[in-house]
């Protein structure tokens, strides 16, 4: 991963914003800046940064870390106060932070230090995929379809949601991989609850499943949805169609530039024409990466614009209460004029 790049851009910010110091909490943004996720980042516009990690992590983050340097926390001393000190030597005027508790940003605040949220400014920063951020997440979709198709295969009258969330942690552990998000298995009315958890009920035949899950290839997530029936539900199947319709139709607008909250509308509107209004109730997809969920977001109120090479999900959905619920999500990635489909298994 190019480290050392992103560190650059952050002290580039740090020229555009006239300000003196970054310092970065959020262990996922650390971990795009360096390559070791925790401890506390300290940005200067011209001196190599610091980062302090307690002594628990300190061998860790010295093999780990890159492009900076790593300094113990004393372990009589707390990391809020050591911070303190930190800054108390490095004098910045102002100080852009991405995450910070109330307690520490009062305490710093009365130390006379100026504060300005610069969160938006990194999580901008990670929305563009890089090469070898996008063969990571690449990789992370073809091991999520590999176990979506198992599943899938696995499914049939009798065998219970738990039975599919135990061969799932099977192939997670023979392969040492992780899960990007706890996985979602649903059957019959439990289908209805969009993050429902897999439980003991039995999955009898013509009763819907909807299974959503995620893994994780060199910290990047992919996250995948897919619907469908155990033998037939002629009424479930047209629904299936309609959302399925719904998300092509949304694929069909993605681009770099365009408007997050139009490329809802599009599926939002196409759902309501079917009859379904007021049935699609949440957001059309979120921005994939280190987190799960991440900017962009895709939804009514959202003002995001689509970067190219920013991955993001399309998973539109139709919940009818305590009766069955439908979603068909893909992780995808935002082209200059289109998009590429990470997560092509149906």
């Amino acid at each position: 991963m190019r480290y050392v790049d992103r560190i650059e851009r952050v002290k580039n910010i740090l020229v555009k914003e006239n300000a003196d110091l970054f310092m970065v909490t959020d262990p996922k943004n650390i971990l795009y800046l360096t390559g070791f996720e925790g401890g506390k980042l300290f940005i200067t516009q011209n001196d190599k940064p610091l980062l302090t990690v307690s002594a628990l992590s300190f061998e860790e983050a010295e093999d780990n870390a890159q492009g900076v340097r790593v300094q113990q926390v004393p372990i009589n001393e707390s990391m809020k106060n050591f911070s303190l000190k930190i800054l108390s030597t490095l004098k910045p005027s102002t100080i852009l932070y991405d995450s910070l508790p109330v307690s520490e940003y009062l305490s710093l605040e009365t130390s006379g230090f100026k504060l300005r949220d610069g969160s938006n400014r990194i999580s901008h920063l990670r929305r563009g995929k890089d090469v070898e951020e996008i063969e990571c997440i690449r990789k992370a979709a073809e091991l999520t379809e590999e176990l979506m198709e198992i599943l899938m295969e696995y499914v049939k009258p009798g065998i219970r949601e738990n039975d599919l969330a135990k061969e799932a942690d099977i192939f997670i552990r023979e392969r040492g991989l992780e899960y990007a998000f706890p996985m979602i298995i649903v059957s019959g009315f439990k289908s209805s609850n969009p993050h429902g958890k897999p439980s003991l009920k039995i999955i009898s035949e013509g009763e819907p499943v909807t299974i959503d899950l995620g893994l994780k290839y060199g910290e990047y997530c992919v996250d995948m949805t897919r619907s469908f029936v155990v033998g037939r539900n002629p009424e479930y199947e047209t629904i299936l169609k309609d959302v399925t319709s719904a998300q092509e139709r949304a694929m069909d607008y993605v681009k770099a530039d365009a408007q997050c909250r139009d490329i809802d509308k599009t599926a939002r509107d196409f759902l309501n024409s079917r009859g379904y209004d007021g049935l699609f109730i949440h957001s059309l997809g979120h921005g994939v990466g280190l987190d799960i969920h991440e900017p962009p977001s895709l939804n009514p109120l959202s003002e995001d614009i689509l970067m190219e090479n920013e991955v993001v999900t399309i998973e539109p959905g139709i919940y009818i209460k305590k009766k069955f619920g439908c979603r068909v999500e893909d992780t995808i990635l935002v082209l200059k004029n289109g998009c590429k489909v990470l997560t092509s298994h149906r």
